[in-house]
């Protein structure tokens, strides 16, 4: 009787053993997957900080290094040298002296007529520019450029230009970008000396480069090279205020500004 007791007994607590080392189990494994639960947890939470920071990160340095990045509108003014691709004015009332008649100046089958070239001069422009997206921008810009000559007997002639242009700005990288632009040019000339006067409205497209470094905060200087080129840019015919030179024209005048520009300008962005 008592063996079977035992024997009873050792089968209980055998049982309650196993019970426990069950549940015991059961518990580790519960630990074991809420730990594993808790780390794979904090590991996002760091790669998503760690996102964060490198995005943080970035537009600082982007802020910081960059021109044109982060700014929807810039407001521009500059200088330009433009060279011309026929700019001059043909004086029939001069006498070429014969000193002078295989110098490249005179008209050919002419006795008289002289000409006085413009080959460049200095121009000013300004514009506004919004950028649609991080890339692409468009804007308007004005430009003036013109030229003067004191020829022979106190003369005076005055041709000039003003653009008056649409721009399309593609942002190549971040402080550089190529510009297309296209517009009419009012082109005006002036002869004081006999009060006559013309102008006409030409076409013009141009195309350029731009890139530039920060100055201050919002404030760049930007550089840029380009070329210009004008469409219908002679000057037909002209308004005299004295009636003598009406069927005798003094002056001949080619006003084409087409050529290239070299420009550097003061860029602000907001």
């Amino acid at each position: 009787m008592i063996k079977k007791t035992l024997g009873l007994t050792l089968v209980f607590l055998l049982l309650l053993t196993m019970g426990v080392l069950a549940e015991g189990e059961v518990e580790l494994e519960e630990e074991v997957e809420e730990e594993i639960y808790e780390f794979e947890e904090k590991n996002q939470d760091n790669e998503e900080n760690d996102f964060e920071a490198k995005e943080s990160n970035e537009q600082i340095q982007a802020e910081g290094g960059s021109i044109l990045d982060h700014s929807n509108i810039e407001v521009y003014t500059g200088l330009n040298y433009n060279t011309y691709s026929d700019l001059k004015v043909i004086n029939y009332s001069y006498d070429v002296p014969d000193d002078e008649t295989n110098n490249g100046d005179q008209l050919a089958g002419y006795d008289k007529g002289y000409i006085e070239k413009k080959n460049s001069s200095i121009g000013f422009y300004g514009g506004f520019r919004y950028w649609i997206t991080e890339r692409i921008g468009v804007g308007t810009e004005i430009e003036h450029m013109g030229a003067t000559w004191d020829l022979f007997q106190q003369k005076h002639v005055k041709i000039d230009t003003t653009g008056f242009l649409g721009t399309l700005n593609y942002r190549v990288a971040d402080d550089l970008m190529v510009n297309f632009a296209g517009g009419g040019y009012a082109i005006n000339a002036e002869f004081p000396k006999f009060n006559a006067f013309g102008e006409n409205l030409a076409y013009g497209i141009k195309a350029s480069l731009e890139g530039g470094i920060p100055v201050y905060d919002n404030l760049s200087l930007n550089g840029r090279v380009g070329y210009r080129y004008l469409f219908s840019h002679e000057i037909e015919d002209f308004e005299y205020g004295r009636s003598s030179f009406e069927d005798e024209t003094p002056y001949e005048i080619e006003t084409d500004f087409s050529g290239f520009e070299f420009a550097v300008t003061a860029n602000l962005s907001f």
